[in-house]
């Protein structure tokens, strides 16, 4: 009776420590393994968004848990839990945007004898699109770098031995560690619905892409309309100009919560200035 005093016990505290996430912890020295299940329990309540990633190692269950917003942490949480599965996941619901990405800009590329091109696979993810990137027939490609904002999927990408060099990074801010006109191409496939407008993300892109070269990125058919005032101040402004954007095409169609309710768009832009 006086251990149910003195701990009682709630379900939060039965949620075991040593594999959370795919990691290992280890109490500090001098703590009790009650002070540690206090210490994860106040986590859990006041970071609830990150109590469903804890539940989610073998991936996420319903279109709720992926869609989070656009709060970094959040989804880099959300992402280095679901990399195991992610591919198989996608996979399974047909997600063929990578592909579509590729094909796009193959079509639309300018290129000579002598044209090599280095390329960004920005939020490059599982690496699915640097791979077909780097099979794409009668492209001549220098370089493909990719970058992330999950590790673990940075680790999946890797392991596909595309890319010249992978690195985390966060879109939301500056591409400080970017050089102006460093790419020929930069495409970012599926990343959007997690950034804002106002990040200047796009203004970004435009500038580590050269003169001439091309921007090329995914938009949800539910979110296109936030991103349009940005998109079109770059027109007006001269960094950019329009090449195409597609019809609505098919995002995740063998997902009972999207199938043809939720479409994509795909966007590719010249760079003018």
């Amino acid at each position: 009776l006086w251990i149910l005093i003195l701990f009682p016990l709630r379900p939060t505290l039965l949620i075991p420590l040593n594999h959370v996430c795919g990691k290992s912890f280890k109490h500090s020295t001098g703590a009790s393994e009650f002070d540690s299940l206090k210490l994860f329990e106040k986590t859990t309540n006041t970071n609830t968004h990150k109590e469903n990633h804890y539940k989610m190692i073998s991936g996420p269950k319903s279109m709720t848990e992926i869609n989070l917003g656009t709060d970094p942490s959040a989804n880099k949480d959300l992402y280095n839990c679901w990399a195991k599965k992610y591919t198989a996941d996608v996979n399974n619901w047909g997600y063929d945007a990578p592909m579509r990405v590729v094909a796009l800009i193959k079509e639309n590329l300018l290129l000579d004898a002598a044209t090599c091109l280095n390329v960004l696979d920005a939020a490059c993810g599982d690496g699915l699109h640097g791979k077909y990137l780097a099979e794409a027939a009668g492209v001549s490609i220098v370089a493909i770098d990719g970058i992330d904002i999950s590790t673990k999927m940075l680790e999946v990408a890797r392991s596909r031995g595309c890319y010249r060099d992978l690195a985390e990074c966060d879109l939301s801010k500056p591409l400080t560690t970017i050089k102006d006109g460093q790419y020929n191409v930069t495409s970012c496939v599926g990343a959007l619905p997690y950034l804002k407008p106002e990040s200047g993300v796009l203004a970004e892109f435009a500038r580590i892409t050269a003169p001439a070269g091309l921007v090329c990125f995914t938009h949800r058919t539910d979110k296109i309309g936030d991103w349009r005032e940005e998109q079109n101040r770059l027109v007006e402004n001269g960094t950019w100009e329009l090449v195409v954007e597609t019809p609505p095409l098919p995002y995740l169609p063998n997902h009972p919560e999207y199938t043809d309710k939720v479409q994509m768009k795909v966007c590719l832009y010249k760079i003018t200035a």
